[in-house]
């Protein structure tokens, strides 16, 4: 019966094993990269750490992979014995243990080690060889534990560790399929294409290969890596491919006979059904059948898998076209570049900031924007805007940490710049430019795994770009289309006015096209304005009704009907030169300052010409940049009524929220205007980082702006007719490239050429074009200064139209040097045409065109001209120059071979102008004078005089230079002449200069000079070399201004505040410096690290700003802050120095106060590393336990039933006084849900918890039980009674082993006396203390005595400035009792509201043969806490220290710390033994009565 009942009662247990086939594909995993190929992909998606064991038959392929394990972001719990089971019952013949680490960290930990020790040791035992353990990074990057030796493998497989070996395996697996010889395998296809891939990877890093490889990824960039290098390898001129099948059936192509296919890697991605055990979905536990059986349901899921596939390019198929692509492409170039640069913007992590860089630099890339050079190209502008998104996406400092990530600028250089080629390619960008010559140089110490880590993250940044790019465009050009659409609603309403009218408004017309847009009626006649009148000869109408426009007209000069005519949107001007302006937005501004009802106006930053300026900044920010709002930085973009009442407030919400219909701009933002009339007052507001701020100025700036902007419209009609003619304008332009072409041989221009093109477009037109050419071109040094400055004497009027410079249009494109003799004909010509007006004479060529000089005028023969009446003297006045503006005076006169010549100055610029020296008779002899008479007007005239045939042999004084520089040894000379002598300085081989002086002896020629003074120094003219005095000067001049900065920055920022800063101790104890702007309140601290510095910048509120770090190591603290500073263009700003320890003692104090203020924070944003973290920070400690306290609540499945609100650090490494250095890290963690805090507590410290090589110990506490406020509070009242002890006892070791013999003779108990130094301190009676540490510090002549002393003292002092002492408030809540019997007070003597000395006197009172029972003393704490109440501290002459801090409250409480170890000393040396014994005799007296009372 016994037997069957057990029988009955055992059930047979059978174990089966449900059937998976691999993973994702059945390619042998004969290698570390093999195995990564198989799971990587699968395994990178994941977001916790899983633990996996592949099961492999005897040719290396996986029967199955069996996930063992799923644990936290960086932990994951194995036993041995689940990693054997399925392989097992899989029959496998050998393992591969794989697991992820999502961090990205691919060093292996102790634990992974140890680990696979355990499951080697156990597979060896059950005879399934462990291959290898291998760690799997975020990119497919992964450690191989076998390769890196660090377990090892014995077994006569012979396991693959690099691509040269597959062919072994390839050639087992065809000879293991019988009848398969010849035939090659799906597997032996996979390896052929990954071995050529790895070879692929590694030819690409040559310039050549590299362009060819960026080239396919940008046409193909939703490929993989490993496709994309395919594609690469086999046809690189690939544009589009598809599958045989595919071009047939959806493309209706066909693929050409005889065309080779290109390898890829398809996925091929199959169904499998499973038998799980099923789970209740509410309770997420296995149901239980009614046989006690675990229920089951099958369950289908898909598994990847890949095989090589073929396919081709569209070249090779021939067929129906390929539709056109539905997206715009990019076309045109403003606006491309406007939407391009918006949709970049809009991606980038950081706006986007126009600036000048000085350097040479296009671009930046900083923590808070990107600065882009301003004034290049638009291509060159999108090219370095994508680079350093680039930059801004994948080299973030903080997002790089985050990930564990480190890479060397080279490598940040080659992303980004790859990156950027890709994109620019894809959207039709130049990238001929780009030079990959460093490619080979960088990749050659590279690992292939962080080869293809870097090509992998060019592809999926460049992708991603890529996609994102395309879906913002559309998403752009969709809303130009509505806005487009809008405009057209309202516009069709009331329609596009336009007004035609003849020269001088003799005649005029108004129509309104009712069908178009105002930006396509705009274009229309823009166009019409730049033909020939023969192509529509006047006709506007016909013309207008031939391009689609419906007409109504609306108004005429010959039959008036009154119609304003101010309210109009073009008006064209119909005469033999063409011209439109705009006036309907500005005169609509207009009428709006003009109206009396209620309405507001909504401008916005105008950034059109591609400077940002101080968009989206606050008016504090704009202020400290030096800058100011300003009215004409703006456009309006929305107007309508004032609601009654509608405050600011509302219209911002309105904008923000659901903007109204019609509006042109961007979400109201920080530096948006926004402009109030209401009951007749007018008012401006600047939306600021918090409300907004009232601008005086702006509508008076506006209106200014507007009625300029109208009168220039007026004037328009005159300027388009004079100079801006646009046809004529581009006609001349023509002309004159035509004639450079047809009149240059390659070395000589025809001068006849520009004869020419002045009789077809006289000669200010010409002027003009040139000029604008000059003013366009102005940094060309190829351009004469002469001619620059002409070209800046004539005024080019400014001609911007819908955003462009129309004045570009007119920029002759001929060679520089060329154009530049061009200008000098034109300049020759208009001046001979000027003396022709002079003298009334005309010029005829041989033939009797005008062209040439005529054979009665000979300019060789002065006598004609000396006929002119043209005489210059000492008083001529307003004389009118040959090509030159405006009218001249003399200013000096002298005379040299016979001839007068005259030095003359601008009537109206005076010296700001160079001067000319012209003859008597008036002709220009020299021009670009600064320095009057100087060696190059000497020159002019001499030549001026040969001309004419006059000998200037001993009538020109000898010229000499006035500046020379020499180059001597490792020093520089320079000297240069002086009124009265010489000035000489000579300087050292870094341009500091080293001496000089002043040679007062103007009569030596200057050689001579140099000659002397070099004998003075002992040197020879002989041993210098002669360089350019002008370069030497501005290296000088760039020395000087850095020393300049730094006699500044020392200035502002002295040298003492880095005193006794030393880099190596520093680092070591996580020192730095820390210092205050007098100006701002703000501050800065600095802290060495092993890269370099990090800084932290903080307001005055001790708030952190901005971080960063500054990576030169090798530099000094001064000099790293200084370059700090100016990174940071602070470096006017003036600074003290602020004790650091004292700062950090602020800066923790500042967040608690914040805590105690009922501001949670879920850190304590203390971002500062400290030694006792072991050079973490608090705000990294705690952000790490949250996220770890995060992952727990997700395997637990209550994230969303508990709430993590936040953690601090705290504990004795909260103190630097107090901790040791195998001190746990606490950590406080405050949440708010249902979770008991002991089972929270078990699940966040079950598998330890470790940071910097410390333990943390993480404390849970429940919001509803206690606030992290008041725990903090208790904390720190615990932890400064710690620290009062530890400084009593510290005291009491130095004062007696500075003087033993002394302590002895006045202290009889150290014990005591400890406690005695406590009581002072903890009253705060410290002067004895300080005035004695201050004699030994000053006295003693041993440093270590002085070092003790001193530190002694300021723990001391800071004790006293934090005023670290108990509280009275703590020592009221307090009392103590005494009990005869602890265990039922009532039953014996009794007494309460007691002091401990009180209590003790009564304890010993108690005789002891009265104790028949437990006497003791306990505490009666009345605090409002859940622990109030009575707990006893001692029975039987025994503390109960360990039951009375398992309560964390009393543990943390002062007073019952100090009655604690006050009666621990009283046990240690009272008599109580003899109390003890007794009482125990007691006890066993009534022990042994009760006993036999009981048998009784």
């Amino acid at each position: 019966m016994k037997n069957k009942e057990v029988q009955e009662t055992l059930r047979q247990v059978g174990i089966r094993l449900i059937e998976e086939p691999p993973l994702l594909s059945s390619e042998p995993m004969s290698s570390p990269e093999a195995a990564v190929r198989v799971l990587g992909e699968w395994l990178r998606e994941m977001d916790r750490e899983l633990f996996c064991v592949v099961n492999m038959n005897s040719n290396l392929t996986p029967i199955n992979m069996n996930v063992v394990s799923m644990g936290a972001l960086n932990v994951t719990y194995v036993n041995p014995r689940e990693t054997m089971k399925s392989a097992i019952l899989s029959n496998s013949a050998y393992m591969m243990l794989i697991h992820n680490h999502p961090s990205g960290s691919l060093t292996p930990s102790k634990d992974d080690i140890k680990m696979t020790d355990q499951i080697q040791s156990a597979a060896s035992l059950m005879g399934i060889p462990v291959l290898d353990h291998i760690i799997v990074g975020k990119h497919q990057e992964f450690f191989s534990l076998r390769e890196n030796n660090i377990f090892s493998f014995r077994n006569d497989i012979q396991y693959a560790s690099d691509i040269s070996k597959l062919q072994w395996t390839q050639q087992v697996m065809e000879r293991s399929e019988y009848g398969g010889q010849g035939q090659e395998t799906k597997e032996s296809k996979l390896d052929t294409i990954m071995k050529s891939l790895e070879e692929g990877v590694e030819k690409i890093f040559t310039s050549e290969q590299y362009h060819v490889y960026l080239d396919t990824m940008s046409k193909f960039h939703n490929y993989s890596f490993n496709n994309t290098l395919l594609i690469a390898l086999q046809r690189p001129d690939a544009t589009l491919v598809a599958g045989y099948q595919t071009w047939q059936k959806k493309f209706q192509r066909h693929v050409k006979r005889g065309e080779k296919g290109i390898k890829i890697i398809a996925p091929v991605p199959v169904k499998e059904k499973r038998e799980i055990e099923k789970v209740d979905e509410e309770t997420q536990e296995i149901v239980i059948g009614e046989d006690g059986q675990p229920e089951t349901e099958v369950v289908e899921r898909i598994l990847p898998r890949f095989r090589v596939t073929t396919v081709f390019d569209v070249s090779q198929t021939d067929g129906e076209p390929l539709p056109t692509i539905e997206a715009k492409e990019l076309e045109g170039d403003v606006i491309i570049y406007e939407d391009f640069m918006k949709g970049l913007e809009e991606l980038s992590p950081v706006p986007f900031q126009f600036m000048e860089i000085e350097g040479g630099a296009k671009g930046y890339y900083s923590k808070k924007y990107i600065a882009i050079q301003k004034g290049m190209s638009n291509a060159q502008t999108m090219k370095t805007a994508v680079h350093e998104t680039a930059h801004a996406i994948l080299h973030d400092r903080d997002i790089m940490e985050e990930n564990g990530l480190t890479k060397d600028r080279m490598t940040k250089e080659v992303e980004a710049e790859s990156v950027a080629y890709v994109v620019c390619n894809r959207f039709g960008l130049d990238t001929s430019d780009y030079s990959f010559s460093y490619i080979a140089g960088w990749s050659t110490d590279k690992e292939m795994s962080e080869l293809r880590n870097s090509m992998d993250t060019i592809r999926y940044t460049s992708s991603q770009l890529i996609s994102d790019m395309v879906d913002k465009l559309q998403e752009i050009q969709k809303n130009h289309e509505v806005q487009k659409g809008e405009d057209e609603k309202v516009i069709n309403a009331g329609g596009v006015i336009v007004k035609f009218s003849a020269e001088f408004n003799s005649e005029w017309e108004v129509i309104r096209i009712t069908n178009m847009s105002r930006d396509d009626v705009g274009k229309l006649i823009y166009d019409m304005a730049a033909l020939d009148m023969e192509k529509w000869d006047g006709d506007y109408i016909t013309y207008l009704e031939q391009h689609g426009a419906e007409i109504t007209l609306i108004d005429s000069s010959m039959s008036s009907n009154g119609l304003d005519p101010e309210y109009y949107d073009f008006e064209f001007t119909v005469d033999a030169n063409p011209s439109v302006i705009e006036r309907r937005r500005l005169t609509d501004e207009k009428d709006l300052f003009l109206q009396t009802d209620n309405y507001y106006m909504v401008y916005q930053y105008d950034h059109t010409d591609g400077d940002w300026g101080y968009k989206f900044m606050g008016l504090d920010i704009i202020k400290n940049m030096g800058l100011a709002v300003d009215g004409k930085d703006y456009r309006m973009v929305y107007r309508d009524n004032l609601n009654e009442n509608e405050s600011l407030d509302e219209l911002y919400a309105r904008f923000n929220l659901e903007q109204p219909e019609g509006f042109e701009g961007h979400s109201m933002s920080v530096s948006d205007v926004i402009v109030i009339r209401r009951n007749g007052e007018m008012k401006a507001y600047f939306v600021d980082d918090v409300g907004f701020s009232e601008l005086p100025d702006f509508i008076r700036q506006r209106e200014e702006i507007i009625n300029m902007t109208l009168d220039q419209a007026a004037k328009q009609n005159d300027a388009d007719t004079s100079l801006d003619s646009r046809k004529l304008n581009i006609d001349c332009k023509n002309a004159i490239e035509q004639t450079i072409k047809e009149n240059y041989d390659g070395t000589h221009l025809n001068p006849n050429g520009a004869f020419a093109v002045i009789e077809n477009f006289g000669v200010e037109r010409v002027s003009f074009v040139l000029a604008n050419t000059l003013h366009q071109r102005f940094k060309d040094g190829r351009f004469s200064d002469r001619n620059k400055q002409w070209g800046a004497s004539i005024k080019i009027p400014e001609n911007i139209r819908q955003g462009a410079d129309l004045n570009k249009d007119y920029i002759v494109n001929s060679h520089s040097a060329v154009l530049n003799g061009f200008i000098d004909l034109v300049r020759h010509e208009i001046a001979a045409r000027r003396i022709e007006e002079i003298l009334g004479k005309k010029r005829v060529d041989f033939a009797g065109k005008a062209k040439g000089y005529a054979t009665e005028i000979d300019m060789n023969n002065h006598s004609d001209i000396d006929e002119a009446e043209v005489t210059i003297t000492a008083d001529t006045k307003e004389f009118e120059a040959e090509g030159h503006e405006g009218t001249w005076h003399t200013v000096d006169e002298r005379e040299y071979a016979g001839e007068k010549f005259f030095l003359m100055e601008h009537d109206e610029y005076g010296s700001d102008v160079a001067g000319i020296i012209v003859s008597e008779q008036g002709q220009l002899v020299a021009e670009d004078l600064w320095n009057g008479y100087d060696a190059g007007a000497l020159e002019a005239i001499s030549e001026y005089l040969q001309e004419k045939g006059i000998s200037v042999e001993g009538l020109m004084p000898e010229h000499e230079p006035d500046e020379l520089a020499y180059k001597i040894d490792d020093n520089y000379f320079a000297i240069h002449t002086t009124e009265g002598g010489y000035d000489y300085t000579i300087y050292d081989e870094k341009y500091r200069e080293l001496d000089g002086g002043v040679y007062d002896d103007d009569t030596l020629p200057i050689t001579k000079v140099i000659q002397n003074l070099l004998e003075e120094e002992g040197l020879s003219i002989e041993d210098a070399n002669i360089i350019d005095y002008e370069e030497l000067m501005a290296d000088v001049e760039e020395v000087q201004e850095e020393q300049m900065q730094r006699i500044q920055l020392e200035k502002n920022c002295p040298a003492s505040i880095f005193e006794g800063f030393h880099r190596e101790e520093a680092l070591q104890t996580c020192e730095g410096i820390a210092m205050q702007f007098t100006k701002s309140k703000g501050y800065l601290t600095v802290q060495a690290i092993e890269e370099g510095y990090f800084y932290i910048f903080y307001d005055s509120n001790l708030h952190e700003i901005n971080s960063n770090n500054y990576d030169v190591p090798n530099v000094s603290v001064q000099k790293a802050t200084y370059e700090i500073l100016k990174s940071e263009s602070m470096e006017d700003m003036e600074c003290v120095k602020v004790d650091y320890k004292q700062f950090e003692a602020m800066t923790i104090q500042h967040s608690k106060d914040l805590l105690q203020a009922g501001e949670l924070r879920a850190t304590s944003e203390i971002g500062r590393d400290e030694a006792a973290l072991n050079g973490l920070s608090r705000a990294e400690v705690e952000g790490d336990v949250l996220y770890h306290a995060q992952s727990i609540l997700e395997e637990m499945g209550l994230e969303n039933e508990v709430e993590l609100l936040a953690a601090r650090v705290h504990g004795s490494r909260s103190r630097e006084e107090l901790y040791r250095n195998d001190s746990d890290l606490d950590v406080v963690l405050s949440y708010r849900g249902n979770i008991r805090e002991d089972s929270f507590f078990n699940e966040l410290n079950a598998n330890g918890m470790v940071m910097a090589g410390i333990k943390v110990d993480i404390n849970p506490i429940a919001e509803e039980r206690i606030t992290l406020a008041e725990y903090i509070k208790e904390s720190d009242a615990y932890l400064d009674q710690q620290e009062i002890k530890k400084l009593a006892v510290d005291l009491d070791n130095f004062s007696f082993d500075y003087d033993s013999y002394e302590y002895k003779d006045n202290v009889e108990n150290r014990e005591e006396q400890v406690e005695k130094i406590i009581e002072n301190i903890s009253n705060n009676d410290i002067e004895g203390f300080k005035e004695w540490l201050t004699t030994v510090s000053e006295e003693s002549d041993i440093d270590s005595e002085v070092i003790t002393a001193r530190s002694l003292l300021t723990r001391l002092e800071n004790i006293e400035k934090n005023h670290i002492v108990i509280k009275e408030t703590e020592q009221n809540t307090i009392t103590f009792y005494v009990a005869e019997c602890m265990e039922f007070p009532s039953l014996g003597e009794s007494h309460e509201n007691l002091t401990l000395d009180e209590a003790l006197k009564i304890y010993e009172s108690i005789p002891a043969e009265r104790m028949s029972a437990i006497k003791g003393i306990g505490f009666d704490l009345q605090d409002g806490s859940d622990y109030e109440g009575k707990y006893g501290l001692m029975y039987l002459g025994r503390v109960d220290r360990e039951n009375v801090e398992m309560i964390q409250h009393y543990k943390e409480n002062h007073a019952i710390q100090n009655a604690l170890d006050k009666l621990e000393k009283y046990c240690e040396t009272s008599a109580d033994k003899t109390v003890e014994k007794q009482q125990e005799t007691n006890r066993k007296k009534k022990q042994k009565s009760i006993h036999q009372g009981l048998h009784r």
